[in-house]
């Protein structure tokens, strides 16, 4: 592994345990077993370095979540959006460091604009990922659709992040997140 990988690995070991506000260009320097000045070489900033470490943590829980059940089901389906967010919920003991840094982050951007950009920025990648995965929409081709449906899953996705740290005790499962669609859903129908 390069100076430039080791960067990387140690932005994110020094992310998920410290988080974004505590962690310093030292910490992540000792934590690749290189020089301070490697992080300006290779990343130009300790801020842009953690931003594409957040990102690479973002992209392994949901490249380590191999069980892709929610694809059997038909795009935009309450089978797929159970299986999802099924699969997603699973995972979030272990991606509690993440989830928590997730939340860290996108409140800091209210003091960092350039932080409060960049989180803007990956919320929207988000937003086109659910779409893409629980709906079944192409971004590039569904345009303003896509936009729409990733944009509630977001929504929804960011609320259960904020339960899940605040209210275990009466967290939902995917079944209860499906159960109150399926209600609303129903309701709006008799409107």
């Amino acid at each position: 592994m390069g100076n430039r990988e080791a960067l990387l690995e140690g932005a994110k070991r020094c992310l998920l345990e410290k988080g974004y506000g505590r962690t310093t260009a030292r910490d992540i320097a000792d934590a690749a077993g290189v020089s301070l000045a490697a992080i300006g070489y290779h990343y130009g900033s300790k801020e842009s370095l953690l931003e594409q470490a957040f990102m690479a943590a973002m992209e392994d829980w949901f490249a380590d979540d191999e069980d892709d059940r929610h694809q059997e089901a038909p795009a935009g389906s309450l089978e797929r959006f159970q299986a999802f967010f099924g699969e997603v919920l699973a995972s979030f003991p272990a991606q509690e460091p993440l989830l928590r840094l997730n939340m860290e982050m996108g409140l800091e951007g209210m003091h960092n604009p350039s932080l409060a950009a960049f989180m803007a920025q990956a919320v929207q990648q988000g937003r086109e990922g659910l779409a893409e995965a629980v709906g079944g929409l192409d971004p590039a081709r569904d345009g303003e659709l896509a936009q729409q449906v990733g944009s509630f899953y977001s929504v929804l996705m960011t609320g259960l992040v904020a339960q899940y740290l605040m209210d275990r005790e009466r967290f939902p499962s995917a079944s209860d997140l499906t159960a109150g669609l399926r209600f609303i859903a129903e309701r709006a129908r008799k409107d």
